[in-house]
């Protein structure tokens, strides 16, 4: 390990636990049964192949059976090959109030 990523990884810990900005921690609920990984081609292009445990989407499911995830890229490699992880991406859209008059024609 280079000392240029030990360094960024001490910065980003240290950032992590002191909240700097105070901003809001984010619990993110991880998929622990699943396996991403990137397969990289001569032209650049590339693909996910990705194993994921059903009955761990099925407990994460909302009411209309609907998943949301995001996969992010891991800072390493992991031990089995792993290129990305998956966690459930919770956000929801604040509904809008409609204007029924603002003045224009259209």
């Amino acid at each position: 390990m280079c000392l240029t990523h030990i360094s960024r990884q001490l910065i980003l810990n240290e950032k992590a636990q002191t909240n700097e900005g105070n901003e809001k921690m984010i619990e993110r609920n991880y998929i622990n049964k699943c396996k991403i990984v990137e397969k990289v081609f001569e032209d650049n292009g590339y693909l996910l192949n990705v194993y994921i445990n059903v009955d761990e989407l099925v407990e994460m499911a909302d009411s209309d059976g609907w998943v949301n995830l995001t996969i992010a890229k891991r800072m390493e490699v992991s031990d089995k090959g792993a290129t990305h992880y998956a966690y459930e991406n919770e956000f929801k859209p604040q509904k809008q109030e409609s204007k029924t008059d603002d003045g224009l024609p259209f």
